[in-house]
């Protein structure tokens, strides 16, 4: 028989209303949208409610093993240590029976842990279940130093109030899953295209965020791997690379399916090196990770294509997104690493002194421009410099050499800049004045290099990189070892890749095609002394990047 059968939260209160507090309780739980500021703010509203030693939640672990408690939030004045077990005692009890229960006297109830009792010195308890619509999502226990202290309206209040807040956290968590589900990817998890577009906007307005970049990153032959081992199976793939993205990437970075096996990352307050450099981190990472589907009905490696640009260097936030695409792109159609190629290109742009910086990017404008013209133009003049650097890095050539060779195999077209763009693109056989009119362009080149006095080195190779070994090339008709050597390395390289990119007029070759076509030339077109290294330099790279179903 209880000493005082008024209940404990009126006494302490001196309450006239006892709705007061109720009314109190729900203006409480509607200041707050979090789960885990709401149990905060109940812990130590109770405590104050009843004067108590203190108040503790236990919730799950882990929802897959409901009965492993622990208490995540408490306005005790100590936390309980690790080493007590609370899955022995009046929390667990209450959590399996689903039921309330009013100790007056703790250290002699059979339901308490003792070790908690003596860290915590109460004397009395209650405690409630937070029993929801589907589960119990936890346990509020409040705990006083007097013997008695509780009555069964506290208790049932306790049970009113432990009831509306799981009623509160799964509202606020079913909204969390419907808010998810408009912006989040149902697959992988990670955000959705749609959202994609409301980032882009608002974190382009927020000068804290700047400069803003975004990689794009798209999965190689994955259509050809879809094909062979079902969409179940691509699912798979796909889902363990969103994975993968999101652990190459910081955690304010945000990560985005953007369609199919694409995907898009905004990073917040990142330049472009450092995109860069997170773009080659991501492609690393995909690549070396071994993808294991059904038991091993597919272990192996998966490649991917990636792209980067940066609000500034591209003028809007939707430009942003496409150049990043279109570099994406690009890097796919690649037969060599154009990462690789962006590195070199730093440690070369290293030895050059801001003017030279500035007319090199200029150049490089020009570039783009033939681009507009000419799709492959961009994209041939990348390989042929690639291949050209890493041959004459074979020959054991010095730096210097290295450093003009990459510069020419880079520039060696720009002087398609004045070549008709029909011409360029013309589907059938080229007309005497139209081959007229090609032949043209070293001439044009070299003359657009001349005034450039740091690039003058380059302008003996681009203007010869059409010459023939045994004299039927143009411009000048030179032949043999009369054709600089670096020319001479240039000419093998655009040839190689001329032959195995698809052409308006023409279908391309395959690797092993491309060589035995080289081999018949050798000797006539090209320089048989540089056969054997310029093979060896093919198959090193081939190596490098060859897909899983190349």
């Amino acid at each position: 028989m209880l000493n005082n059968p008024i209940p404990a939260y009126i006494r302490v209160n001196n309450l006239k209303n006892p709705l007061q507090k109720v009314t109190e309780f729900h203006q409480l739980l509607a200041k707050f949208k979090d789960p885990d500021d709401i149990l905060r703010e109940v812990c130590f509203y109770l405590k104050d409610l009843w004067q108590a030693l203190g108040c503790n939640i236990v919730i799950p672990k882990n929802p897959k093993y409901e009965f492993e408690l622990k208490s995540h939030y408490s306005s005790a004045a100590k936390p309980l240590p690790e080493n007590i077990n609370e899955n022995q005692g009046l929390s667990i009890y209450v959590f399996k029976e689903k039921h309330p229960v009013l100790i007056n006297d703790t250290t002699t109830s059979p339901l308490t842990n003792k070790e908690i009792v003596n860290y915590y010195g109460h004397k009395s308890a209650i405690a409630a279940p937070m029993v929801g619509k589907s589960k119990t999502l936890g346990v509020i226990i409040v705990f006083h130093k007097e013997k008695e202290f509780f009555t069964i309206e506290d208790l049932e209040l306790l049970t009113f109030f432990a009831n509306h807040t799981a009623y509160v956290i799964e509202n606020l968590q079913l909204l969390y899953r419907l808010e998810k589900g408009i912006y989040q990817d149902f697959l992988t998890g990670v955000y959705n295209y749609r959202y994609l577009q409301e980032c882009l906007l608002k974190i382009a307005e927020d000068q804290t965020k700047l400069p803003l970049s975004v990689i794009m990153i798209d999965l190689d032959n994955f259509k050809k791997f879809n094909d062979m081992f079902g969409h179940r199976a691509g699912d798979q793939i796909i889902k363990t690379t969103a994975k993968i993205i999101k652990s190459s990437v910081r955690k304010n970075d945000l990560v985005f399916r953007y369609g199919g096996d694409e995907f898009a990352v905004l990073l917040p307050a990142t330049d472009y090196q450092t995109a860069l450099n997170v773009a080659q981190r991501i492609s690393e990472k995909i690549k070396q990770y071994t993808y294991v589907i059904e038991k091993n009905r597919f272990r192996g490696f998966i490649r991917a294509s990636v792209g980067a640009s940066t609000l500034g260097i591209a003028p809007t936030p939707q430009m942003v997104l496409d150049l990043a695409d279109k570099a994406m792109y690009q890097i796919k159609r690649s037969r060599f690493n154009i990462l690789n190629h962006i590195a070199i290109e730093e440690e070369i742009l290293s030895d050059f002194n801001q003017a030279e910086k500035t007319l090199f990017k200029t150049l490089k404008v020009l570039l783009s421009l033939i681009d507009f013209k000419d799709h492959y133009t961009l994209e041939h003049s990348r390989q042929v410099s690639i291949l050209s650097y890493h041959v004459a890095k074979n020959l054991n050539l010095d730096q210097e050499s290295l450093k003009i060779i990459y510069l020419a195999g880079l520039l060696h077209d720009v002087g398609k800049i004045w070549i008709d763009e029909a011409i360029i693109n013309k589907p059938g056989p080229l007309n005497l004045l139209e081959s007229g009119a090609i032949k043209k362009h070293p001439v044009i080149g070299a003359e657009i290099l001349k005034p450039i006095s740091f690039l003058k080195p380059l302008i003996p190779i681009i203007y010869h990189h059409h010459e023939k070994y045994d004299g039927s090339g143009y411009p000048d008709g030179l032949s043999g070892k009369n054709i600089p050597l670096l020319a001479r390395i240039i000419t093998l390289a655009d040839s190689f890749d001329a032959m195995t990119s698809t052409r308006p007029y023409r279908e391309p070759l395959n690797f092993k095609e491309a060589i035995l076509e080289i081999k018949k030339c050798s000797g006539s077109h090209f320089d048989p002394d540089l056969l054997d290294v310029f093979i060896k330099t093919l198959c090193q790279l081939k190596s490098e990047t060859t897909e899983i179903f190349s």
